[in-house]
């Protein structure tokens, strides 16, 4: 009787690393599927009007505090979307996946890295959050 036991049990845990291992694979994004996702998102929400366009010293209006994500600027012949960190962070899957995301999108020229390689150029705007020159995921918006 204990071959017929542990037969049963070899198949039970089986059952279970599969059940486990399918649950896992569908879990799983690519950098890519979730790279495309999170442009998506950001396209429709400058479309929304999320990132009202701020010349430089224009403060963002006080009723779009709450509303806004980050603003667009025209800035070297391009207009960039200027997102906040946090923000860009919230849209991802999680923090590991918006670093990995962000890399893709410098190493497609999408985002527009800071001085010495940082992932966040450092940028003026009134009306936000951070007072002074805070950091921002910086994107063109051609490319969005």
């Amino acid at each position: 009787m204990r071959s017929l036991t542990s037969r049963t049990d070899s198949e039970h845990a089986h059952r279970c690393v599969h059940n486990v291992y399918r649950a896992a694979r569908r879990s799983i994004f690519s950098v890519q599927e979730q790279t495309d996702d999170l442009v998506r998102e950001l396209h429709e929400a400058v479309s929304s009007g999320r990132f009202p366009a701020l010349a430089k010293g224009e403060a963002l209006p006080a009723d779009l505090t709450d509303f806004a994500w980050g603003f667009r600027r025209e800035q070297d012949g391009h207009w960039i979307v200027a997102v906040l960190p946090d923000r860009f962070e919230a849209l991802a899957p999680s923090k590991p996946s918006a670093g990995a995301i962000l890399d893709v999108l410098v190493e497609k020229g999408t985002a527009l890295p800071g001085l010495d390689g940082k992932r966040h150029r450092q940028m003026a705007a009134l009306g936000f959050p951070r007072a002074g020159r805070g950091r921002w995921v910086c994107l063109l918006a051609s490319k969005l």
